[in-house]
């Protein structure tokens, strides 16, 4: 496998391991707004009508935590399809460590059309910039590279 840098998967992966280099990508816990954090955790990924009863049970110790992130899943899907048209379509993906949460909106590209219904529940890594903390006290990411581990 040949990988160049016109290749997005292969910009992240760079920009990580510099980034990672000068002691720039932090935990979860220590982060603040613009930051590069990576973090890893059980996934689960939902969106309305599709893997949401799963979404909602994996989150059922948290009260009012899902509809709270649903809505800000919707809210970014409206922005995108005011700009991409009303195909546009976003996920909601939280990870969970057992000691920390954290949440980002996905865009259905990043997404294989079967993958979707087989990852809840498996072990994501995610590499991500730390946007801001939800109204719920979650930490919302800006997925910017997303991974299952086996």
């Amino acid at each position: 496998m040949t990988w160049t840098l016109t290749d997005p998967t292969a910009q992240v992966l760079v920009l990580h391991a510099a980034l990672e280099m000068q002691g720039s990508v932090h935990a979860l816990d220590g982060a603040s707004p613009g930051q590069y954090v990576d973090f890893s955790g059980k996934g689960a990924i939902s969106r309305p009508g599709m893997l949401d009863a799963g979404h909602q049970a994996a989150l059922r110790e948290r009260h009012g935590l899902y509809a709270a992130l649903e809505a800000e899943r919707a809210a970014q899907e409206n922005v995108v399809r005011m700009m991409e048209g009303q195909a546009a379509a976003m996920w909601l993906l939280t990870l969970d460590d057992g000691s920390a949460l954290c949440a980002a909106v996905l865009n259905d590209c990043w997404l294989s059309p079967s993958s979707s219904s087989w990852l809840t529940g498996c072990r994501w890594r995610m590499f991500a910039m730390f946007r801001r903390v939800h109204e719920t006290g979650i930490p919302l990411l800006a997925a910017l590279h997303v991974g299952v581990q086996w």
